[in-house]
């Protein structure tokens, strides 16, 4: 599989060794974020941990950073297609920390129907969308607001379950 391919990079050893060619070109301490290019192919490559929560910053995470896959049905269907069980993973890590648009790639898993399973499935298991959890803001809002919310998550959950057994 070519450098090209890769959309993420989970393993430390594959990290240290892709690290060892970038240059560094920007540091953000507060959000534990670095940001790289490839000098020999101009690449950006962004190096984060996206479950910061966990004790030690949680697993670190190096996603090239790609214009021309901006949209979220760009990006699942390069993820989850790119033969890849690294880029899957990647993509629900990142997508985990944005609970409003698991709609959307529910939608365009039920729509599309990838292959290979297990890239769905490791997908839908780093998004954590399979646990019904109320992952929206409960400040200032009305028992109606909560059970909305909750139900909302419910049927994500459901939605999610359904696509582990139909793959």
């Amino acid at each position: 599989m070519s450098a090209e391919a890769r959309h993420y990079v989970l393993n430390g050893d594959e990290q240290a060794e892709l690290l060892r060619r970038l240059v560094i070109v920007a540091v953000d301490d507060g959000n534990w974020t670095e940001r790289f290019v490839d000098p020999a192919t101009e690449e950006a490559w962004t190096s984060y941990y996206p479950r910061a929560e966990q004790h030690g910053g949680g697993p670190r995470v190096l996603r090239r950073d790609a214009p021309t896959l901006d949209g979220l049905s760009l990006r699942l269907r390069a993820c989850l297609t790119s033969g890849r069980l690294d880029d899957a993973v990647g993509l629900g890590m990142d997508l985990s920390n944005d609970p409003e648009s698991w709609d959307a790639a529910l939608s365009h898993l039920e729509r599309e129907r990838p292959t290979p399973s297990a890239h769905v499935q490791a997908f839908l298991g780093a998004l954590g969308v399979r646990h019904p959890v109320n992952r929206r803001s409960v400040l200032n809002k009305t028992l109606e607001e909560l059970n909305r919310d909750a139900a909302h998550f419910q049927d994500l959950a459901a939605r999610a379950r359904r696509l582990m057994d139909d793959v």
